[in-house]
């Protein structure tokens, strides 16, 4: 059975609530696990919440850029 963590899960423009979710685990042997700790929105990514109502977005990344300013600490 999965443990459930706090997570803020975009589902549409009305606010981007704090959620019981299911904790993850690793399933491929590209996978990681990260304990976040401080975590913060730029001014310009709001935008993301004047969606209009049915249209697609993405929302999340899978990559890490050159310059993401993404701080990453081993457990």
């Amino acid at each position: 059975m999965l443990q459930t963590i706090k997570g803020v899960v975009y589902r549409d423009s009305h606010g981007v609530p704090i959620e019981e979710i299911d904790e993850r685990d690793i399933e491929h042997p590209n996978d990681a696990l990260f304990n976040v700790t401080t975590v913060a929105i730029c001014s310009s990514d709001l935008h993301m919440l004047k969606v209009v109502r049915g249209q697609a977005r993405n929302c999340s990344s899978t990559t890490c850029w050159s310059g993401s300013r993404t701080v990453v600490d081993c457990l």
